[in-house]
């Protein structure tokens, strides 16, 4: 994956995604054990997000690779994008290294997150009121609020954001010129995707931007969709066992966000904000940001409440405490992957 703050991103023209090839199926045939390369999407906390311009085609459309060009980033400083948690743009934790002399790669495993998504439908509904709560108000002492006699809430939910459609296509890009060596006619990659519409979406797009980066001399498609209903090991609630990370996100929403939930009701008197309402706020930084592909007025009360550091490590408890070393069946949800 390229570094995202060197702002070279694609220019944008819709295409269509072809999903008449897939295959619904509980099964799977996997390619030869040698020289293959196998692509997973599903749940796990991974995301890969690139930077785009401001003209928004369709939710989960592709761009074109033809015509890439230099544009300005999200406006957003890399370390406030860092602190986005699980919201964040793709950064690589160290440089790609190629093999070793006389090794080679042979086999390839890729397990990627959808691409970036508006908030869940449950998240949608706590930021909406939140925000509500803020715009209620007869005036506000502080006049990073006074956007909001203007703002109107826009953000759709659940669904791939144009944003997100392009990181997953540049992947599939970046995965054929890296490990071109695996590929034949005979021997493509095997894709297969857990059933969300913005799984199925993000692979369809990985699919596109590999056969782009072929020239369409291949033409992977998205083999196979696992129901969320059934023995899915691509999706992070498989393990009803594994718990939940909410005991341990509470206390620390109680400890880090009482000072900035006073704050913002000093600010807009009468709003009657809860600890819930100020995380809901601070993740509009991140949500509206990449939504609209510009600095997001939101970013303003999140650098001004030094929100960053408690917002990250929410996230941090969120993945690691469900997900993660901190459950002892957090492995069990990757499991036959």
């Amino acid at each position: 994956m390229k570094d995202p703050s060197s702002s070279r991103v694609l220019d944008q023209l819709p295409l269509p995604v072809d999903s008449k090839a897939t295959r619904r199926s509980t099964g799977a045939r996997f390619l030869p054990a040698r020289r293959a390369m196998v692509v997973l999407f599903g749940l796990i906390a991974l995301t890969y997000i690139y930077y785009t311009h401001a003209a928004l085609p369709p939710p989960g459309s592709l761009r074109d690779v033809d015509g890439a060009r230099e544009i300005p980033s999200l406006g957003v400083s890399r370390t406030i994008q860092q602190s986005w948690a699980m919201y964040s743009p793709y950064y690589a934790a160290e440089p790609y290294v190629s093999p070793p002399r006389g090794c080679s790669v042979d086999q390839v495993h890729i397990l990627q997150r959808h691409g970036a998504r508006y908030p869940t439908s449950g998240a949608a509904t706590r930021i909406r009121t939140a925000i509500g709560k803020l715009q209620s108000v007869d005036h506000y002492t502080d006049p990073l609020f006074t956007f909001l006699k203007n703002y109107t809430y826009d953000l759709g939910q659940d669904s791939l954001i144009p944003f997100g459609a392009v990181q997953s296509f540049q992947s599939g890009e970046q995965a054929f010129k890296r490990y071109t060596s695996l590929v034949t006619t005979d021997n493509q990659p095997f894709v297969r995707a857990s059933s969300p519409p913005r799984v199925v979406d993000s692979a369809n797009n990985w699919t596109a931007g590999f056969a782009a980066a072929s020239h369409h001399r291949y033409n992977p498609t998205l083999s196979v969709i696992l129901s969320e209903a059934g023995n899915d090991t691509l999706d992070d609630g498989m393990c009803a066992a594994a718990g939940s990370s909410d005991p341990q996100t509470n206390l620390w929403l109680s400890t880090f966000a009482p000072p900035l939930t006073a704050r913002l009701n000093a600010a807009a008197p009468g709003a009657n904000l809860t600890d819930a309402d100020t995380y809901s706020l601070l993740s509009m930084c991140a949500f509206d940001t990449v939504a609209h592909e510009r600095p997001s007025p939101f970013c303003a009360l999140y650098k001004e409440l030094n929100g960053g550091p408690g917002f990250a490590y929410t996230g941090d408890l969120t993945s690691t405490t469900a997900r993660g070393t901190g459950s002892r069946w957090g492995a069990c949800r990757a499991s036959g992957t």
